[in-house]
């Protein structure tokens, strides 16, 4: 009778013709000494340095966990819902107030169903290019994925097109 095979040794044996030329010597790697006077150099001018080891308490990574969730569950099922509706609006935008024809004398400054105020600094990189200087501003709206950009904050919007 054989014994279980959880209290059986695990035997492991290489096979004669792979042992030939095979030492029983640790790897050992070489590092230049030049390159080894500076890592310790290195080591010796720049402490380490730690956060603290408590930074997120537990409110806050629940709340991490609650924003993944939302970000890669929740987000790709509202898309198929938002899409249709974002283009619509657009396409309405479009011909009723010529958003894609915008310029500094003649723009939409507020969406007047919700009464928000647009922010042309997040569309067209503005912001990056001309800093508050909103007379250069691109105000054009060329596809529906840059509108929802101007209903958002700046700093809320995460690419320019």
């Amino acid at each position: 009778m054989t014994e279980p095979a959880e209290d059986r040794p695990l035997k492991r044996t290489i096979p004669p013709d792979l042992q030939r030329g095979v030492e029983d010597r640790p790897l050992k790697r070489t590092i230049p000494p030049d390159l080894q006077t500076q890592v310790e150099d290195i080591q010796i001018k720049v402490p380490r340095t730690t956060g603290p080891p408590d930074d997120l308490d537990d409110r806050r990574k629940r709340w991490l966990i609650v924003g993944i969730c939302l970000h890669t569950i929740i987000s790709p099922v509202l898309r198929t819902y938002v899409v249709p509706v974002v283009t619509k609006l657009c396409y309405s935008l479009t011909s009723r107030n010529k958003i894609h024809k915008q310029t500094y004398g003649s723009f939409l400054k507020r969406y007047s169903p919700t009464n928000t105020e647009l922010n042309y600094e997040a569309i067209n990189n503005n912001k990056t290019l001309y800093g508050r200087n909103r007379a250069r501003y691109d105000y054009r709206v060329k596809s529906p994925w840059i509108y929802p950009d101007c209903s958002s904050d700046t700093h809320g919007t995460l690419h320019s097109i």
